[in-house]
């Protein structure tokens, strides 16, 4: 089954300190619910907590990593 994952992401810019709320979203083309996801940053621009809350930390161009962990498999979004 193919998963499909939506990632939210409300605003596009934040100053330092800013936060901002992303959600992420799937489903497998089966049907099947229950995946789990996990937020990572991959720079010092931004942190990013468990539950999808980012934090800016300095100038620049965040880049956030969305990963939907499911039964069948993991997919993988950057922002």
């Amino acid at each position: 089954a193919a998963m499909e994952l939506t990632v939210s992401v409300p605003k596009e810019n934040l100053k330092v300190e800013e936060q901002l709320q992303i959600t992420a979203s799937s489903y497998m083309s089966d049907g099947s619910t229950g995946m789990t996801f996990q937020y990572r940053s991959l720079n010092d621009c931004a942190s990013v907590d468990g539950n999808g809350l980012v934090t800016a930390l300095a100038s620049g161009q965040a880049q956030i990593e969305v990963t939907a962990v499911g039964a069948a498999g993991n997919k993988t979004k950057q922002h």
